[in-house]
């Protein structure tokens, strides 16, 4: 999978009060020039013969 050799760090500002993504970056202690925020996005198509296709697009946006 390639998700797998991706090394990441998990961290958590859910209690801080951070809604951009400078506030965020202060209240876990990190540079906001070197931080991204995750767009989500979720789509469907329908195809032929009654398929439906479920589409997910993580789009990274810089803080900075």
């Amino acid at each position: 999978m390639l998700f797998e050799s991706i090394n990441y760090k998990f961290h958590s500002y859910v209690d801080s009060g951070a809604v951009r993504g400078n506030e965020a970056a202060t209240a876990i202690g990190q540079d906001a020039d070197k931080l991204f925020k995750t767009l989500v996005m979720k789509g469907t198509e329908k195809l032929a013969q009654q398929k439906t296709v479920f589409e997910l697009y993580l789009i990274p946006v810089p803080v900075n």
